[in-house]
């Protein structure tokens, strides 16, 4: 399953995995994940995943797995256990190459994994006939036909300065005149004794209007005898 996110803030410091879809058996593997919605664990398998050459019946509603569609691994340090299901499963390149769909636990130690299966993150590239079953119309919607994307951190957007000068029209400075930008962002800002302003980290991609404001005349005092 694939989601889309909607727009993160910059300062949360995500990073996104790389996948890979080379069918190379991997010399070792780990995945991450919460058992049972517990702190982040990390299990590892220092021997090669193999591809598991038989069916898989999950029983109830998740039916049956064709031969050939998922990772085996037996972990040598750490275990998995419910909720721990859809970790990513992680090469030696750092790079998902597929989730856990679950396995067997040995039933005289639950801290002994007798193997757990990962789904193939190259089957589900072309799994299916349509967009609405495979990854590859979404992870490469060029259809450049990569192999493998590293891992990035959040992209921190772009911003940028926008500054001017308010004279009046025979040329002298004007200064304290209030200047508001609209548009992809707001903010009011006054010129200095040069008649300068300045608006600092504005996103790009937008338009924008910038209007000044003229300064208000003070009342006039009468005084009356």
């Amino acid at each position: 399953m694939l989601l889309k996110t909607s727009p993160l803030p910059g300062n949360y410091g995500l990073y996104f995995n790389g996948w890979t879809r080379d069918t190379t058996l991997p010399a070792y593997t780990t995945f991450i994940h919460h058992p049972i919605g517990d702190i982040k664990k990390i299990t590892v398998d220092s021997g090669s995943a193999v591809i598991h050459p038989q069916s898989i019946n999950w029983q109830a509603q998740f039916g049956i797995s064709p031969p050939n569609t998922h990772w085996k691994i037996i972990p040598d340090y750490g275990i998995f256990q419910p909720g721990s299901s859809g970790s990513p499963l992680f090469g030696p390149g750092k790079r998902i190459i597929g989730q856990l769909h679950g396995g067997s636990i040995n039933q005289g130690d639950p801290c002994i994994i007798n193997s757990a299966f990962f789904g193939r993150f190259d089957h589900s590239w072309n799994v299916g006939g349509d967009p609405g079953t495979r990854l590859r119309d979404w992870l490469d919607p060029n259809n450049l036909n990569p192999v493998s994307q590293n891992g990035y951190p959040q992209p921190i957007a772009a911003t940028f300065t926008i500054s001017g000068n308010i004279q009046a029209h025979w040329g002298a400075p004007m200064k304290n005149v209030k200047v508001q930008i609209t548009g992809g962002a707001a903010a009011t800002v006054y010129t200095d004794s040069l008649g300068d302003y300045k608006f600092e980290g504005i996103p790009g991609g937008s338009n924008y209007t910038i209007t000044p404001f003229p300064r208000q005349r003070r009342p006039e005092r009468r005084q009356h005898f």
